[in-house]
């Protein structure tokens, strides 16, 4: 027996089950999630000692999302020449923030010399996502002079610079 109005009820929520569906489906794939980071340096016009240590890091809401330090302990393979680029290295995550939230971070490279270095260099940073999208990022201006082996900083606002 159908009772009066009853086929509506269920028309009604069957839309209603239905928007729902769509509307977490859509927050699920509106901002993707960093899922691994890899950088390069090429350095300029002056170039980078090969026992001058580098820490790249990606900081959000004022702490590390990603972090590495190298490139201070080979003689050959860490001594970057003017107009060279270093080899592409990972960058580890420790958090995977969104797409949208890397636009309010920072990147910031650092320096530490045994002695003293001068160093000038571009920067670039490729990120991939959970959705399978790309972004790219090229930090133009890059210029560390680390002296008696103290860190020079150089941030850089990932709010532009990108793809």
């Amino acid at each position: 027996m159908t009772v009066p109005g009853s086929a509506y009820l269920f028309a009604m929520l069957a839309v209603l089950s239905i928007s729902q569906s769509a509307a977490s489906g859509a927050e699920n794939t509106a901002d993707p999630t960093l899922a691994s980071m890899t950088y390069q340096f090429k350095t300029t016009t002056n170039d980078k000692d090969w026992d001058t240590a580098v820490a790249v890091h990606v900081i959000c809401n004022n702490h590390d999302v990603a972090y590495r330090e190298c490139c201070g302990a080979d003689r050959r393979a860490d001594h970057w020449d003017n107009d060279s680029h270093s080899q592409i290295l990972d960058l580890p995550l420790t958090e995977m923030p969104t797409k949208n939230v890397l636009d309010a971070c920072t990147f910031r490279v650092t320096a530490r010399a045994r002695g003293n270095d001068e160093w000038h260099f571009e920067a670039y940073l490729f990120s991939k996502y959970n959705d399978g999208s790309k972004r790219d990022w090229r930090f133009l201006g890059g210029g560390l002079n680390s002296r008696s082996s103290n860190i020079a900083i150089q941030d850089f606002p990932m709010s532009k610079n990108h793809d």
